[in-house]
């Protein structure tokens, strides 16, 4: 049986394709019409599933959109079962039904779907009945509702640092150490009406989400007693300020709501979807501080994850098929389940363009990497399949030396042409995790944040206001993927989920000692991660890159 799930019309649309309850399929629209978070019906993205399964739209069973409600989908699909699943089902159903956990507290941190911000569910794979249900044993606990949203705070807080809504998020995180939480107190003494059990209320006449204009009103500028600052304009220290209280805050917020869930379920597993869950800094806090042993989060935690859990909802919960897993493995196959080329695909593509490259196999492959980014080397590495969700996880990646300490600078300014604060994320061995961070984290899905062992840091030698200054400091041996405050965000790396990834770190660790390396998105600044060959060489060739990887084929720059 073969269940389309969409999530579209919002923002980051998306299509995944579930067969007999596996995932076989999923991508988002944005990587085919190379339009950032594209929210129109993902036609594309739908494309793609259906060839990569060699299927046509008559082989779909059901049709699983990601909202209660659509007329458009329901105009597209005339002849079609379609399940209109809540938003926030969906995206609880994205982060329990793939995890590895029988039984698990859910969380849905979002801006807002079908009028609801935030959910607590506890689902449970142990059944009371027949045919098996599990979210209708233990179920919703807890709907909060819109237009009190974690989401939409910190996407207020997003503009009024002057970065755009629903892309500069990220930003306001990376830049969030740089600065002291002088502004959490404000916060909630006058914005944010925070409870101990995690419950909260935004207080609306500093805010307006209709849409219309800002999402600050004049009352919030008069609090802070500044406009919002201009895009591109130089930043300030007041600036990092704000972004720490917020950040601040929301981790806060975020704490509380997940101790109130793990006092109301008793489980001892945390599952984790909905927008907010993408933010990684405050994932770390709850790995250290909250009283769940174990956290998985959707790697998609955003909309288009939402595609996935809907098609899953309607196979386990409408359609009443039972759930199996080891406990150990989750079920996104690395978030590797985007499309792919094959050699002769990559190998016409190079002859059309009459590109100099050179074939390797695998092995030498991974060894002729490894030496070129330990000579300083910047490589755009495209290989198998592409990843679903906003992380690049070493199949459509920028990797280079995370030992160098001026490789952070040289990738924000010559390569992804971005602010320079923001930082870079070490892809590591699994094994050697302990070695170089606080804890000997899992984080296959680069959705943690941790810190750089005390042993390897380096103090800061200059205090300074100045971002630029700050930015070139070396904080640690491993200075290009080490923030201002010690942190990284982690991906670990193994053997069996990405193989040719992991053999190229090996191979790196093997000359150097080193057994991690830069992984960040391949992509130009503000422009979609890359899909095709074509999109690799395009970006390739207007950057900095050196060489570019596509499959087994190495191309040096300088013979472009």
């Amino acid at each position: 049986m073969y269940i389309l799930g969409i999530s579209a019309f919002d923002h980051d649309s998306a299509a995944a394709l579930v067969r007999d309850g596996e995932i076989v399929a999923a991508a988002q629209e944005e990587r085919f019409s190379r339009k950032k978070n594209d929210s129109s019906f993902p036609e594309r993205a739908i494309g793609f599933c259906l060839e990569y399964a060699n299927i046509k739209i008559d082989d779909i069973d059901s049709i699983a959109f990601y909202e209660s409600s659509s007329s458009e989908i329901k105009r597209r699909f005339p002849d079609k079962k379609v399940n209109f699943v809540k938003h926030n089902f969906s995206h609880a159903a994205s982060a329990f039904f793939p995890s590895p956990f029988d039984k698990a507290a859910v969380i849905v941190l979002d801006g807002e779907g079908d009028g609801i911000s935030q959910s607590t569910f506890l689902v449970d794979n142990i059944q009371q009945e027949n045919p098996p249900t599990p979210f209708k044993k233990g179920g919703l606990l807890i709907e909060h509702p819109f237009p009190h949203s974690i989401g939409y705070l910190y996407s207020a807080f997003t503009e009024f640092l002057g970065f755009r809504v629903g892309f500069g998020e990220y930003k306001v995180m990376g830049l969030a150490p740089y600065g002291k939480p002088k502004f959490v107190d404000l916060i909630f003494n006058n914005l944010v009406k925070l409870e101990e059990d995690g419950n909260f209320t935004l207080e609306m006449e500093y805010f307006d989400f209709s849409g219309k204009d800002l999402l600050t009103t004049e009352k919030f500028h008069n609090l802070f007693k500044k406009m919002p600052r201009k895009p591109d304009s130089e930043l300030t220290q007041f600036d990092a300020d704000i972004a720490k209280s917020i950040q601040s805050a929301t981790e806060k917020i975020i704490l509380k709501i997940a101790n109130n869930a793990h006092k109301i379920t008793g489980c001892e597993n945390l599952c984790l979807a909905g927008g907010v869950a993408l933010n990684c800094v405050a994932n770390g806090k709850l790995l250290r501080k909250s009283k769940f042993k174990n956290i998985w989060i959707q790697p998609a935690a955003g909309d288009a994850g939402g595609a996935i859990g809907a098609a899953l909802y309607v196979w386990h919960e409408v359609l009443n098929n039972e759930r199996k897993t080891n406990g150990i493995t989750d079920k996104m196959n690395g978030a590797l389940i985007g499309p792919a080329f094959s050699d002769d695909y990559i190998k016409n593509f190079i002859n059309e363009k009459e590109i100099i490259a050179e074939r390797f196999d695998d092995e030498t492959l991974s060894k002729e990497i490894a030496k070129l980014i330990d000579e300083q080397k910047i490589i755009g590495l495209f290989n198998g399949r592409m990843e679903f969700g906003p992380r690049a996880l070493g199949n459509r990646s920028i990797i280079a030396d995370a030992r160098s300490s001026k490789m952070q600078m040289i990738l924000n300014e010559k390569i992804k042409c971005r602010e320079s604060f923001r930082p870079f994320a070490p892809a590591c061995l699994l094994d050697r995790a302990g070695d170089y961070f606080d804890s000997a984290i899992s984080s296959p899905y680069m959705l943690f944040v941790t810190h750089i062992k005390k042993d390897l840091r380096i103090p800061q030698q200059i205090e300074s206001d100045k971002f630029e200054q700050q930015v070139r400091q070396v904080r640690s041996s491993l200075p290009a993927i080490t923030h201002v405050d010690y942190s990284a965000r982690v991906q670990t790396v193994d053997s069996e989920t990405n193989p040719f990834f992991y053999k190229i770190i090996k191979e790196f660790e093997k000359r150097t000692g080193c057994g991690m390396i830069i992984n960040t998105s391949f992509n130009f600044r503000d422009e979609p991660i890359v899909c095709t060959p074509e999109d690799a060489y395009r970006c390739f060739h207007r950057t900095g890159i050196d060489y570019l990887v596509l499959g087994n084929y190495l191309i040096n720059h300088e013979k472009v």
